[in-house]
């Protein structure tokens, strides 16, 4: 098993802001890494070096918690490029799907897995590992206490002082320190578990990231050779449309609000099978159907919400889609 050397980087940037220059600079002697691999995503060290790294330094600094300290003072930054692409996602749940399909919070970490179940009415992130308890504590309480502070991160701690999250379960014990956990995560922690995992309120994942720019998202992801979640681009466009409705926009005034070329627009769209003429017409043939349901309102008013010229247009491009006309819908309808 093995662990990218970006692993290192939080750890020994940890120690330096700490004042433990002599630790940092031996544990990273210990793992037989140059400062200049430091930031690398490629590079990789056996996991047991990593693990044993982590216990050295605990033990030159004496602080049983260092996993735990080092964790709360994570964000994303320290992930390089795809933390810079979960900064600009649209909302906690993209950037949350993002991380767990590259296994970025374990830094490529085989001995630790993420997974996430939601029942409507609690999110639960849990921590799947197939190595020794104790060996691996100090990077649970780091991956735990790392997630916990890439959130508040991501929504500008808006929500730091809210119940957003509800528990910590952790399968090891507090070493008495039980109100350190707690006052660092930020809610109640439960010890000797058979599981570690992260529960949470639903609005967790809902929340929106206040530094989102979906240009910049799509730079990064294209750097990182990652793709979208399927889907999230064709509705990040029709979002676009739907907000300058009823005037028409263009793919040049798309490209220009996510700051990429054209091309690149219509690369993307057609890897997806689709087109933004094909996008915009199903937007608009949607909204249709719900304006049509209600009974009130006009064609006329309709067919000027959604930019068409007039009735007859609105008329011909409904029935080309849907066989009908709108007014024979809206008699099926009801």
């Amino acid at each position: 098993m093995y662990v990218n050397i970006l692993a290192l980087k939080p750890l020994y940037n940890y120690l330096k802001q700490q004042g433990f220059d002599s630790v940092a600079d031996e544990v990273l002697s210990f793992t037989g890494v140059d400062l200049l691999q430091l930031g690398s995503h490629l590079e990789k060290i056996p996991a047991i070096k990593f693990y044993e790294a982590f216990q050295l330094a605990i033990k030159l600094t004496g602080d049983q918690l260092l996993g735990l300290h080092a964790g709360q003072l994570l964000n994303p930054s320290n992930m390089g490029l795809l933390g810079y692409a979960m900064c600009n996602c649209a909302t906690i749940k993209e950037a949350l799907y993002l991380v767990l399909s590259s296994n970025a919070y374990g830094y490529g970490n085989d001995s630790i897995k993420f997974a996430i179940s939601f029942d409507g009415k609690l999110l639960k992130m849990k921590l799947e590992f197939n190595d020794d308890i104790e060996r691996i504590r100090p990077w649970i309480e780091f991956t735990t206490a790392g997630w916990i502070s890439h959130y508040h991160h991501l929504t500008n701690f808006k929500y730091k002082n809210c119940e957003v999250f509800r528990e910590v379960a952790l399968p090891f014990s507090s070493q008495g320190q039980a109100a350190e956990y707690e006052k660092i995560l930020g809610c109640r922690v439960l010890f000797n578990k058979q599981e570690a995992y992260i529960l949470g309120s639903p609005q967790i994942f809902d929340q929106e990231i206040y530094t989102a720019d979906r240009g910049s998202y799509l730079l990064f992801m294209d750097k990182l050779g990652l793709e979208a979640r399927a889907g999230q681009f064709e509705r990040d466009i029709q979002g676009l449309v739907k907000k300058y409705l009823p005037k028409q926009i263009k793919l040049e005034d798309v490209a220009s609000y996510f700051n990429v070329s054209v091309s690149t627009i219509k690369r993307r769209l057609k890897e997806r099978g689709t087109s933004f003429t094909e996008i915009t017409a199903d937007l608009k043939m949607e909204m249709a159907q719900k304006m049509l349901r209600n009974r009130e309102a006009p064609l006329e008013e309709i067919s000027c919400s959604l930019g068409y010229e007039g009735i007859s247009a609105f008329s011909r491009a409904f029935k080309a889609r849907h066989g009908i006309t709108p007014s024979t819908f809206r008699k099926i309808a009801h």
